[in-house]
Order: structure tokens, then C-alpha cells, then sequence
């Protein structure tokens, strides 16, 4: 809900949830005694996922839950999550959303001023 809307609010908690909720719901279903390490592997996964950025993604939520133990499992979860959501879709939930934003607002500029913006680089003589 809060990328499709394009706006410039937090996708960090959002994912994180999502993660979560998706390793308890796993456990429940398969009975994997397990359950907080399954919630931060969700979390890891699909924060890394949106992100494109398996190391921070991993660094985060190890820090957040202070499970050092689970080092390797978070390590391997973060790349495949990143590994598959790489060959679902090219560009990262932060591309996507910058690309429509800047959409959005050439859009609205043109509305305003007929003449298109271009950003050139200063070049040194």
C-alpha cells in the first residue's frame, strides 16, 4: 500500500512486517519448532528483496534481533531472497519508485511550463 501510492514514506517497517508475518505463518503451517528463527529469516528475505541489498538487509535485522547465532542461515536467506527477486524484476522498489515520481512530476510540469527540463552536467573549458 505505502509504495503504491508513490509517496515518500517508510517501506523498512512495512517490509520487516511482511517478513515476519510470513515466517510465523510458515511455522504454523509446517509446525517448525523454530519460530523466531523463521520470523527473521521472512525478515531478512523480503527486506532484501525490495532492497536489492542482501548485506545491509542482513545487517539490519541482526542487529535487530541480536541472534547472532544465525548468522549463516540470514547470510543465505538474504541472497537467495535478492538471487530470486532479481529474476522476477530487474529494478529495486526504490527504481520503480523513483522512476514514477519523476513520471509524476514532468507530467505536472509540463502542465505548468510547456518547455521540458533537462539536466545537463556543467562541462570545464
Amino acid at each position: 500500500l505505502v509504495a503504491t501510492t508513490f509517496a515518500a514514506a517508510g517501506n523498512f517497517v512495512p517490509s520487516m512486517t511482511l517478513g515476519g508475518l510470513a515466517g510465523a505463518f510458515f511455522t504454523q503451517i509446517f509446525h517448525i519448532p523454530n519460530e523466531a528463527l523463521l520470523i527473521a529469516l521472512g525478515m531478512v528475505s523480503v527486506l532484501s528483496a525490495m532492497m536489492r541489498a542482501p548485506f545491509t538487509a542482513f545487517i539490519l535485522v541482526l542487529e535487530m534481533t541480536d541472534r547472532h547465532a544465525a548468522i549463516f542461515p540470514m547470510m543465505i536467506a538474504a541472497l537467495v531472497s535478492q538471487w530470486i527477486s532479481s529474476l522476477l524484476d530487474k529494478e529495486s522498489l526504490y527504481s520503480f519508485t523513483e522512476e514514477k515520481l519523476l513520471q509524476r512530476f514532468r507530467r505536472e510540469d509540463s502542465k505548468v511550463n510547456p518547455v521540458p527540463i533537462e539536466f545537463r552536467p556543467e562541462t570545464s573549458s
